[in-house]
């Protein structure tokens, strides 16, 4: 009787502590999976950006953290110790008015990240949650693969600022798979060679056809322009439906739309 009672005794002993093994508590999110990638806006607390003002962050491995809030581009830090995600109070920014309704989310956005204090990744989608485990955010990884793609030109540096291209003239470049870029600065045919990963950008030399287009005025300027801003480019980023490049002093070189 003795026996089986101890017996009985160290199945229930051995169940219970099968149990407490069950019931140990998940491993928090990596960081691995939100850093170096470019995360792109789908819903704030159940409001969604505004169409063609695309709002996203990317955490970066050194705890920096840039993006655009819709209208500004930020910057910032952030730290993650375990599954809690810290990010600094300030948020540097540029200075740019857009319309009031991209400002408002803009500043909702802004305030959302440094409410976050842990995040979850599944899959291509990224949750952004308070203190309380509330979420704030979602968003959805955003590719930054060049090959395969066509854009259309919006503004490009002059040499002294950025500026729209001449109305009614065709600017376009294509990024091939094999690392060739062809297009147009409005007049002549380009062609030449690019290098794209971990948002840096390079372009070999950039021939043109060599026809000469008068009207409307300062085109061939535009053009030539056009080659200097895409070879002067160092960083590239997309965020939606738009894709930035920029020197490497951080100024605008050229900004296009996707065609």
């Amino acid at each position: 009787m003795a026996k089986a009672l101890w017996t009985t005794a160290v199945v229930a002993m051995s169940l219970l502590l099968a149990s407490c093994a069950s019931a140990t508590p998940a491993a928090p999110p990596s960081s691995g999976d939100l850093v170096g990638v470019t995360w792109l806006l789908e819903d704030l607390a159940g409001e969604a950006p505004v169409d063609g003002s695309p709002v996203t962050v990317h955490f970066a491995d050194d705890g920096a953290l840039f993006g655009s809030g819709g209208c500004n581009r930020f910057s910032g830090t952030y730290e993650i110790d375990g599954g809690t995600l810290t990010v600094g109070d300030a948020l540097p920014s540029t200075m740019m008015a857009c319309a009031d309704d991209v400002m408002a989310l803009e500043s909702s956005f802004f305030t959302a990240l440094t409410d976050a204090r842990g995040f979850a990744v599944d899959g291509e989608t990224l949750t952004l949650n308070d203190e309380g485990g509330e979420a704030l955010g979602t968003f959805a990884a955003q590719s930054q693969e060049l090959a395969d793609t066509t854009w259309a030109i919006t503004s490009y540096n002059d040499g002294s600022a950025a500026v729209s291209p001449l109305a009614d003239t065709e600017t376009e470049l294509t990024f091939a798979d094999d690392g060739t870029l062809s297009g147009t600065g409005g007049c002549n045919r380009l062609l030449g060679s690019y290098t794209a990963g971990d948002g840096e950008i390079s372009f070999g030399t950039i021939a043109t056809t060599q026809m000469a287009c008068m009207t409307p005025e300062g085109l061939m300027d535009q053009e030539a322009a056009i080659v200097a801003a895409l070879e002067s480019a160092a960083t590239y980023s997309i965020e939606g439906d738009m894709l930035e490049m920029r020197t490497a002093d951080d100024a605008i070189a050229v900004q296009l739309t996707r065609a």
